[in-house]
């Protein structure tokens, strides 16, 4: 039988996610699994909103001792200053494992906060070293880590979909640039999907946030590194928003619809060679305050 020629060879990575805790109520087993991953000192971050509710209080509370810090001043896009601030609380408290609750931005920070820990960052200016610099249309230049992050557990609210890959974004206003850090290692380990905290969420930001994550997905299907694989996964996932979202921006006790809604964003964060979708990438770079990029 001939040869079949293969033109070009194609590499699907898989999340680096090791745990998702699904379901209404499934926040309740964070001390568990909190200990489960090593941590002994955790770090909780989220911006004043979602702090500030009961919800939120009575899941510091669960954790009793477990919870050394609670961070409650991400602002979107995580600006450098703050993520500065936050890295520095963390260095002081001891943390050795850190809780992101919310959308994009409190899960990037959480993120951050890891990377700059083991990277022993102190000043915002020294967080640019760690973004990811391109060169379109597939070159990337990471500066390697000198150690292993701290875990990172990831109880998102909205569908920006950071809870499953080690993607971080900040801005830094005084050179005017979105910076996204790409690692691995800063992809959550642990997830949880519970949809009764998802309804504490504005219904306008559920949506938006459901939109991109629609994006998230047709840019995938159409990248120039697509894999088959990512393909699949990015049609079901369109298939399930179509279902769900309406139903879930509509009613926001529809946990049932929220829940598919957060199923979706776990297919679209699956990666290819470089792990980069080069347009997303330019695009969330190039323009901080974009109206697709909420959280």
């Amino acid at each position: 039988m001939a040869a079949v020629q293969v033109d070009t060879v194609k590499v699907f990575e898989m999340p680096r996610v090791k745990r998702v805790l699904q379901g209404v109520g499934s926040r309740h087993r964070l001390a568990e699994e909190i200990r489960s991953a090593g941590g002994t000192r955790a770090m909780l971050v989220t911006g004043h909103s979602l702090g500030s509710t009961t919800i939120f209080r009575e899941l510091v509370a669960e954790l009793g001792p477990l919870a050394v810090g609670v961070f409650t001043q991400v602002k979107a896009h995580n600006p450098v200053e703050i993520v500065a601030a936050l890295i520095h609380q963390a260095r002081e408290l001891k943390a050795d494992i850190f809780v992101g609750v919310g959308g994009g931005s409190p899960i990037d920070a959480a993120k951050l906060a890891s990377l700059g820990i083991v990277e022993g960052v102190t000043n915002p200016k020294e967080l640019a070293a760690y973004a990811v610099q391109f060169e379109y249309p597939d070159k990337e230049y990471v500066k390697p880590l000198r150690g292993s992050p701290a875990p990172v557990v990831a109880i998102p609210t909205t569908l920006s979909a950071a809870e499953w890959d080690g993607f971080a974004g900040s801005v830094d206003s005084e050179r005017g640039v979105k910076d996204v850090a790409r690692y691995l290692e800063l992809t959550p380990a642990i997830v949880f999907l519970d949809p009764e905290l998802c309804a504490l969420t504005p219904r306008e930001l559920w949506a938006t946030t459901g939109v991109r994550a629609v994006d998230h997905a047709v840019e995938t299907i159409y990248a120039r590194n697509a894999h088959p694989v990512t393909t699949y996964l990015s049609l079901g996932a369109l298939e399930l928003l179509a279902r769900h979202l309406p139903s879930s921006v509509g009613d926001a006790l529809d946990f049932h619809a929220a829940m598919q809604c957060q199923i979706a964003t776990s297919r679209l964060d699956s990666r290819t060679p470089s792990g980069t979708n080069w347009a997303r990438l330019e695009f969330r770079t190039a323009s901080p305050h974009a109206s697709c990029c909420p959280t």
